[in-house]
Parts: C-alpha cells; sequence; structure tokens
C-alpha cells in the first residue's frame, strides 16, 4: 500500500500541467487520478470522497485556475453507474477507455451543474432585490424554505397546505397570503397539477447581472 501511494503521488506530481508534464490531456489525467486512487484505495472510509477532491483538484491544475464546478456532485448523483464503471476498468485488462468515456460525460455534465448553480445564486439575488421589501414575514419564511431546495428547486410547488405548517399560519391566511403574492406577480401558478393550486416564485434577473436568456 505504502509503495503504490508513493507511486501514485510520485504520478500525480510529475504530470502538474502547471509545472511539468503537458503532453498529457487534462481530462485523461483527472481520469487517471480518480480511478488509480480509488484501485489502491488506501483507507478504512473516505476513500470516495478523498478520491472525488483528488479530482476536483486535478482538474483546476489542467483549468489553470480554481474550478468552480464540483465533480463530486455530479459522480454522486451517478453512483451506481459510477461503481460499475469504475468496477469493470480495475479488472480484466485494465483499458480505461471506456472509463474515459464515462468520466468525460461526467465532467461535462460537472459544467452543466455549475451552471445551474450559478443561475440559481442570480436569480435568488435578483428575487431579494425586487421584492424582499415587500414580504411579510410570514411570506418571507416561505420563500426562505423555497429556496433552501437549492437548483432543484421546491418538489411540488408553493399551496395551501405547504404553506400553513411553515409559517404557522391557518388555511385561510394562508390562501390570503398566496393571493396576495400572485396579485404582485411574486409568485406565479403552476400549470396542471391537479385539483389544488400550485405556485412557484417569479423569478427575476439581479439589476446590472445580465442572466442569459433561454
Amino acid at each position: 500500500m505504502p509503495e503504490e501511494m508513493t507511486r501514485f503521488i510520485d504520478w500525480y506530481n510529475d504530470t502538474n500541467p502547471l509545472s511539468r508534464d503537458k503532453n498529457l490531456p487534462g481530462i485523461a489525467r483527472v481520469g487517471i487520478a480518480q480511478l488509480w486512487f480509488e484501485v489502491i484505495h488506501p483507507f478504512h472510509d473516505v476513500n470516495g470522497r478523498v478520491g472525488r477532491a483528488i479530482a476536483d483538484h486535478a482538474l483546476s491544475q489542467s483549468l489553470g485556475y480554481p474550478t468552480t464546478a464540483c465533480l463530486a456532485t455530479a459522480l454522486e448523483g451517478d453512483n451506481k453507474s459510477y461503481y460499475l464503471q469504475r468496477e469493470k476498468a480495475s479488472r480484466g485488462s485494465l483499458d480505461v477507455n471506456i472509463w474515459f468515456d464515462y468520466f468525460a460525460d461526467r465532467v461535462i455534465k460537472t459544467q452543466e451543474i455549475a451552471r445551474e448553480e450559478v443561475d440559481f445564486v442570480m436569480a435568488k439575488s435578483g428575487f431579494y432585490e425586487v421584492y424582499g421589501d415587500q414580504l411579510t414575514d410570514r411570506q418571507a419564511r416561505m420563500v426562505s424554505r423555497v429556496f433552501a431546495e437549492g437548483r432543484k428547486g421546491f418538489e411540488g410547488g408553493i399551496t395551501t397546505r405547504r404553506y400553513e405548517p411553515i409559517t404557522k399560519c391557518p388555511n385561510r391566511t394562508a390562501s390570503r397570503d398566496l393571493s396576495d403574492r400572485v396579485a404582485k406577480v411574486t409568485i406565479i401558478p403552476l400549470r396542471g397539477g391537479g385539483r389544488t393550486t400550485r405556485y412557484e416564485l417569479a423569478l427575476v434577473e439581479p439589476a446590472g447581472l445580465g442572466l442569459e436568456k433561454r
């Protein structure tokens, strides 16, 4: 184990694109580093977390600056395929070409996640910039709860039934609060959803940041 880790660390340092060998493509180095460390599996626990941190570090080195993307998030979101592909690459002929195909796809997904995170933060900033002063304490609690879900959103939308326990108010007050926000275009009804009216926040661009329209 110590010998394998020494070989791995020496290789990692020798292939650092910021100071030495620039012939190894960045994405290949990231994929090899991730796989090699995980195959060595030097710890009783946390190998996955350390391996993903190494991959993020290697990706930052290949870019020449700290990446805003999080490769760990993309890998954790695809655990079943990740472990399957890692297992295939670490057995038999040790051919890593299929692993590279899979890993490159995860890196692309990482960039998509990073973009979604940036869009979410900007949209949240824009919402509070435009509507923050208009919210009552109850409404502010509901909005905070929605944003706490992050880029994936508040599953199922906002309803009076969900508004009540979050803001600790009766159904009539919840209905009145939501109607008030609809009238002021702070929330908008979702299409479909059955008999229960569901809403989502009316997100806006923060001034001067210019979110890309999609």
